[in-house]
């Protein structure tokens, strides 16, 4: 009997090893997933600070919305996005669901279109290689000559 409790007792161990070693191995494939962030940035060129308005979806289908002012000369950062799993491939311009206005201190709709992928510069990073890590900038410019 003394040797049966014993066995028990290795095998018990055994299948604990087991599966916090198989634990770990999913938690260590998890990791080497990678990741992908996708980065939206617009740069004034105009001669007077413009406002961004960014809607965007929130919780399935309710839409909000924030403000960005942008000086003259300056850029900011209007979108931001991050996906699991390393993508060399830009892929679309907009993958989510992102409306962008774009208006100037008179109140003036910008009428380049905000949406066409020519007037867009995309760079691609590859930030690491294990995990796989890539970073997608797109960057969009805004001219006095852009407003009626």
């Amino acid at each position: 009997m003394h040797l049966s409790s014993s066995s028990e007792r290795f095998t018990d161990m055994n299948r604990t090893l087991y599966t916090l070693s198989l634990v770990l191995f999913t938690l260590f494939l998890c990791s080497c997933e990678g990741n992908t962030d996708y980065v939206h940035t617009i740069h004034n060129f105009h001669n007077e600070r413009i406002t961004v308005i960014h809607q965007y979806i929130v919780g399935g289908d309710a839409l909000d919305q924030r403000s960005i002012e942008i000086n003259p000369g300056d850029h900011k950062e209007v979108i931001y996005h991050s996906q699991l799993g390393g993508r060399s491939e830009p892929g679309p311009l907009f993958t989510y669901e992102d409306y962008l206005t774009v208006i100037n201190a008179q109140g003036d709709t910008m009428t380049k279109d905000i949406y066409d992928d020519q007037y867009w510069e995309v760079y691609s990073t590859h930030e690491h290689k294990v995990p796989s890590a890539w970073r997608h900038d797109f960057h969009f410019s805004v001219k006095s000559n852009d407003f009626e």
